[in-house]
């Protein structure tokens, strides 16, 4: 009878082995704390910031953000907007394109404040290109408000960011 022994086995392309659609690791961080802003122009939102380092530069990574919203208007303001875009580093990977207000809503009079919560979901994906360790966080800016807006202003408000490293 024979026997083989190997030390490993990698397919010609460097790729994975009988691997290609499995999560090869999953990380999630989640966060309760309230931050405001008060400014227009982007913000980050540095309490979801997850790092990964992917272990195969061919590896596809799923970012999944869920984070609860609210903004609000002034009296003399009709209107209001967010938008939200996911990073990876410093480079804008999903979200708002050409920076516009993906959600927006008008109230009937100016002559009262209003403010709206959402429950806002949005998911990308990436090649890793590299086994270089990368954090993936998400910036808000806010449109027409006057009087700023939050994430997580509602209990209980629960933002969470998901990341998965899947073999190709």
């Amino acid at each position: 009878m024979s026997s083989l022994q190997v030390d490993s086995i990698s397919s010609m392309g460097g790729g994975h082995v009988a691997g290609a659609g499995k999560v090869v690791q999953f990380k999630c961080q989640e966060s309760g704390s309230k931050v405001t802003f008060n400014n227009t122009g982007w913000n980050n939102v540095s309490i979801l910031d997850t790092t990964i380092t992917p272990a195969f530069s061919n590896s596809l990574i799923l970012i999944e953000l869920i984070v609860q919203l609210s903004v609000g208007t002034a009296t003399n303001v009709t209107s209001a907007g967010i938008a939200c875009r996911i990073k990876s580093g410093n480079n804008v990977i999903g979200g708002s394109p050409n920076n516009q207000t993906e959600f927006y809503y008008t109230k009937a009079a100016s002559s009262d404040p209003a403010r709206i919560f959402a429950r806002y979901s949005k998911s990308t994906t990436e090649i890793a290109g590299s086994t270089t360790a990368r954090t993936y966080s998400f910036d808000v800016a806010q449109y027409f408000s006057g009087v700023g807006f939050d994430v997580n202003n509602m209990t209980p408000a629960t933002s969470i960011m998901k990341v998965w490293e899947i073999a190709q």
